[in-house]
Parts: C-alpha cells; structure tokens; sequence
C-alpha cells in the first residue's frame, strides 16, 4: 500500500508499507511556476442591429519574454448567431508581440447574446489558452434604425 502526501512549500513524503514492516522518505519537489503570458482582449459591439453583418475583432498578445508557437484564435457565439471563419491560425507570437483577428458575424434574431475569444498556443512544449467574453443586444427593426441614426453606420 503506498500513501504520499504532499506538505508546503512543496515537500513530498512518501510512506510505504511492506507485510508490516514501515518505512518512511521524504524528498524535495521543485516547481517552477510561470505566469500565462498569452493574452486575448475582444472588441465587440454592446448593441448591433439584426440581420447586418459586422465586424468582431480580438487582439491575441504574447505578454512574456519566450516566444508561443502554433497559435490560433477562435470565437465561439450563442445560437442565433453566424460566424464566418470561427477559427484563425496566427502562427507563431515573439515575445512581445500582437496580432489582431477579425471575424464578420450576424445575429439573425433579436436579444441578448454572448460571445467568446479563444486563444490557444504552445509554451515550452504545454499547451496554453486565454479566454475573454462580452455580451451584446441585438436590436429589431425600429431598434436597428435608431443605432444606425445614431452611430450613423
């Protein structure tokens, strides 16, 4: 029978047990913990107009100091919306670096929707992701000819 616990900051103790005979080790388990430097930040409209396509951007940053490879971006939307080109590849993001993703969408009925910006990519072979959302009101008819009066769009 083995039993491990694990005691701060990081020790690790190991207990076996062999036909009644007990032994005991104990051992030091370093970690290195790393911020999520990739980062995603979505533009989206707080009111947009029904059965109009628009434009949706994301800006995807790499916040660290090592370069992420093989990343995307994807927007994943409430039902009642269209989305043309859900996913987009980025490749590679240096350190530093920004890129700026744009996907056109429409909302087919009116009400209250959500939508989320998905960032994947690889650090020093680990996957890593970042996530941000933001809702939006699609307006009807006479709520669409006000925002277009309005913001003259």
């Amino acid at each position: 029978m083995k039993k491990i616990f694990i005691t701060f900051p990081l020790v690790l103790v190991l207990f076996l047990s062999f036909t009644g005979h007990s032994f005991a080790q104990e051992g030091t388990v370093s970690a290195t913990v790393r911020p999520n430097p990739l980062e995603v930040n979505l533009t989206f409209p707080s009111a947009v107009p029904v059965g109009e396509w628009f434009e949706v951007t994301a800006e995807v940053s790499n916040k660290g100091d090592l370069g992420i490879s093989k990343v995307s971006a994807s927007l994943d939307v409430s039902s009642g919306i269209s989305v043309r080109g859900k996913k987009k590849r980025l490749g590679n993001l240096a350190a530093g670096e920004k890129k700026v993703v744009k996907w056109m969408i429409k909302v087919r009925r009116p009400g209250n929707y959500v939508a989320q910006a998905e960032a994947k990519g690889i650090l020093l072979g680990e996957d890593i992701l970042a996530l941000d959302s933001s809702n939006t009101t699609a307006l009807g008819s006479l709520g669409g000819f006000f925002f277009r009066l309005i913001f003259a769009v």
